[in-house]
């Protein structure tokens, strides 16, 4: 085979894989019924930080107390942007304070993991921010479940011990009321 046309081929292919794992990771669930009297907590999953690190959530959570921001799909980011000033602010005020980023992809998108980890990887420059990024792969829908979320279609910003209670929930872009509100739980639960 002449090299230009190996070259043409595995640019196609590199292609092809690129619109495959877009178009999984795009996939929604859609709403989730949550009955009353569910236990509502973080689930316990596994994952690793972009630095490659293996983690057991909630367990080994770094904070007594953990903001996590959990993001569904790469439009996401920018809402999980709007919430890193106070993350910054806040985990410089309260020691006991860790933030986390997780990106919380299907477990489709596994097969990609390497392809897509890397690409966030070399997407965050600064070290601190790639190992408070964890990522997952995993039953989008049993997740959000489980942690009583209604739909993965936004971000939610979470507060979270080791033993995955759920001390605080906000969604959406960050505002100066959902600030104050989630600063609020963590001073009664230090």
């Amino acid at each position: 085979m002449k090299p230009w046309l190996s070259w043409l081929l595995n640019g196609a292919l590199v292609v092809a894989v690129l619109v495959v794992v877009r178009g999984l990771a795009q996939i929604s669930v859609g709403n989730i019924s949550i009955a009353a009297g569910d236990a509502v907590r973080f689930p316990e999953v596994s994952g690793s930080n972009l630095e490659g690190r293996k983690y057991d959530l909630p367990k080994d959570f770094e904070g007594e107390l953990n903001m996590v921001a959990l993001a569904f799909f790469g439009n996401h980011q920018a809402l999980v942007n709007t919430w890193t000033p106070l993350a910054s602010r806040l985990t410089r005020a309260y020691p006991k304070l860790h933030f986390y980023e997780i990106p919380t992809l299907t477990k489709e998108n596994g097969i990609f993991r390497g392809f897509i980890d890397g690409g966030m990887r070399s997407g965050i420059p600064d070290k601190a921010a790639r190992e408070a990024t964890i990522t997952l792969y995993l039953d989008r829908a049993a997740f959000l479940k489980t942690a009583g979320l209604p739909n993965d279609r936004t971000i939610y910003v979470l507060l979270v011990d080791r033993k995955g209670k759920i001390h605080w929930r906000g969604d959406g872009a960050f505002t100066s009321a959902l600030g104050a509100s989630l600063e609020k739980a963590i001073q009664a639960n230090q």
